[in-house]
């Protein structure tokens, strides 16, 4: 029954009604049977009636002719006799039918108040087994016997109504005998008087037969309603069951497509950030005296952000691998609990109601578990859009920086090709980092105005260059006679570097808490799992523990040994594995009695020398 579809399931029920219907067509059928025999009983009336009066007249030529009947009338009498005996010998045997037919409707009676209570008892296993599929095939089985216990019923109904048939045509024969026996005595006349009071009585009978069948009829009518509810609650029971295994299977796949999304987001995180480091390092790559400073930076980050995304889709596979493994044991755990319910089902009843009563509980809780995790999860897109967002200002922001950088070089160029045309060196701008040495004093300038040759400006002109491009730009600055403008795009101040640092380590501040987040989440989805292990465990044990239960005697003599145990040594030590298998105890329980035993079993062996063990075998302790 457990792997019929619903359509085959309403294919069966429908098919169960037809039955039913049949046999209300068979118990009509049956009546009407029952109404012409009543109509037969009364055309027998009224014939004992015209006979009564065809006696009547008879007696009456009797009295005005005796001394020419005398013979006839012995004659008749003598036939009268044979034909009253003959009456009373099939009277009696029409007492032993009728007696045997309400002994058969008696048994039809107790049949059916057998299926009432059979019904009763369908109920109430119905109504304690209610989210369990098991109900179906207990509810088919029952079916099965329903549907024999018709079939006994029409085979008894068919051996009544033959019977009926039967005791009709030997009426018609007695109506025939009758009919050739028209001129009888008053002999007679008392015996269709007593026919006619047994005749009655029949009557009497048959009308309480109706009665019966009347309640017969109503009986089956009432089966018929509390069957027609047990299909409409089967059938209720089984749409929610189907709905809320797709409710689950959907959840399911809801949390494994949210937990792709997550791993691809994660990875498409990563490989920005990969952009953006390879970005930075362009950047920075003239900047050699900063460089060695902030690659180092940079490389220890890009480090924990590489374990920080390796630990984190670790973490998730571990949660999918959990996930799966919480579906699984949950579908074993499932399987099972029907199995063990389909088993003993008349024994625990109220057992299996408190076992539903828990299962409900835990689904509750795993639909608020479900909850929170969905409101995590969309914490999670909410920080990642915000670090989305944050990652195009950082991008926006470098593009200004560059553009920043790109005017300062134009700017740098154009002041060094007027330098190198004026022979006074120009005054630069002083930056927000630049040293107090950058600028030259007047003295200097008209020094080098009066004293030195044009070689010797060109010599200090080249120096005093090197010496402002290294406050600007470093050791590796471009060349006066060639400045490539490429170069635009690599030059940044140390304080906007210092800035972008700061941002980077942010955004990492950030991915480092989402990661602590998503670890919590599986902390917690971890201990969820341990606690559902060790609930099915515990169920399994209370199984287990209920079955050995059953044999309390045992049980009984075992625990009192292990109490008071007798004088054999180590009896607690072997007594401990039988507990731990008749009361299913956990590894800590097991451990406990061990630690018990063996300070008893050491207790006794130091005492072993003493008065008190002579004392203790002798009982006086």
């Amino acid at each position: 029954m457990d792997t019929l579809s619903r359509e085959d399931l309403i294919r069966f029920v429908k098919r169960q009604l037809e039955h039913v219907n049949l046999s209300k067509m068979e118990i009509k059928r049956l009546k009407q049977s029952l109404e012409e025999k009543d109509a037969a009983i009364n055309d027998l009336l009224a014939e004992n009636s015209q006979l009564k009066s065809s006696e009547r007249e008879n007696n009456e030529d009797q009295v005005t002719s005796p001394a020419e009947n005398g013979s006839a009338v012995n004659a008749d009498m003598e036939q009268l006799l044979e034909l009253n005996a003959q009456l009373t010998n099939e009277i009696a045997l029409l007492k032993k039918e009728r007696t045997r037919h309400e002994d058969d409707l008696a048994a039809v009676l107790q049949t059916n108040n057998h299926l009432r209570s059979q019904l009763d008892d369908a109920l109430q296993e119905a109504a304690a087994l209610r989210e369990q599929q098991t109900a179906t095939d207990v509810f088919s089985l029952e079916l099965k016997d329903y549907e024999k216990k018709m079939v006994q019923l029409n085979k008894s109904l068919k051996s009544a109504e033959t019977a009926l048939e039967a005791i009709k045509a030997e009426k018609e024969e007695l109506i025939q005998q009758l009919s050739t026996q028209k001129g009888s005595s008053v002999r007679i006349t008392t015996e269709c008087s007593v026919l006619q009071r047994q005749l009655q009585e029949v009557k009497n009978e048959l009308n309480e037969e109706k009665s019966r069948n009347r309640e017969l009829s109503t009986a089956m009518d009432r089966l018929q309603d509390n069957f027609n509810v047990l299909v409409s609650a089967k059938n209720d029971e089984r749409v929610t069951l189907e709905a809320k295994i797709a409710h689950n299977e959907e959840l399911t796949n809801f949390l494994q497509r949210s937990n792709e999304q997550k791993s691809m987001e994660i990875s498409d995180l990563l490989a920005e950030n990969q952009v953006l480091k390879s970005r930075c390092d362009n950047l920075e790559a003239d900047y050699q005296a900063y460089k060695s400073r902030a690659r180092y930076v940079l490389e220890q980050q890009a480090k924990t952000v590489e374990s920080d995304a390796t630990n984190k889709h670790d973490n998730t596979e571990q949660v999918r691998e959990g996930l799966a493994c919480l579906k699984h044991e949950l579908e074993e755990l499932h399987n099972e609990e029907l199995l063990n319910c389909q088993m003993m089902l008349k024994l625990r009843g109220t057992e299996c109601y408190q076992l539903q009563v828990r299962t409900a509980e835990l689904e509750k809780q795993l639909q608020d578990e479900v909850n929170a995790n969905k409101k995590k999860i969309r914490a999670l897109n909410e920080e990642i859009a915000s670090k989305a967002t944050m990652e195009a200002n950082l991008v926006s922001e470098l593009e200004r920086e560059r553009n920043r950088c790109e005017d300062a070089i134009r700017r740098l160029t154009e002041i060094q090709k007027e330098r190198s045309r004026v022979v006074i060196p120009p005054v630069f701008p002083q930056h927000s980092r630049e040293r107090p040495t950058d600028s030259y004093p007047l003295a200097e300038i008209t020094g080098r105005t009066s004293t030195m040759s044009s070689n010797t400006f060109k010599d200090e002109e080249e120096e005093h260059e090197r010496t402002l491009e290294d406050v600007l730009f470093g050791e590796e600055a471009a060349d006066t006679d060639s400045p490539r403008l490429n170069d635009g795009n690599n030059v940044k101040s140390v304080h906007q570097l210092m800035e972008q640092n700061e941002r980077l380590v942010k955004n990492l501040q950030h991915t480092r808490e989402l990661l602590s987040d998503t670890e919590a989440t599986n902390a917690t989805l971890v201990a969820q799992s341990s606690l559902l292990k060790e609930e099915i465990r515990r169920l399994e044990r209370n199984e287990e523990r209920v079955r050995h239960i059953e044999n309390s005697e045992y049980l009984k003599n075992i625990i009192i040994k292990f109490l008071c145990p007798e004088r054999v040594s180590g009896e607690r030590m072997q007594l401990v594995p039988i507990l731990t298998t008749m009361l299913r105890l956990s590894p800590e329980e097991t451990e406990r009695l061990n630690r018990i035993a063996a300070q008893d079993e050491a207790a006794r062996r130091e005492s072993e020398g003493t008065w008190g063990s002579y004392l203790r075998w002798g009982r006086l302790n």
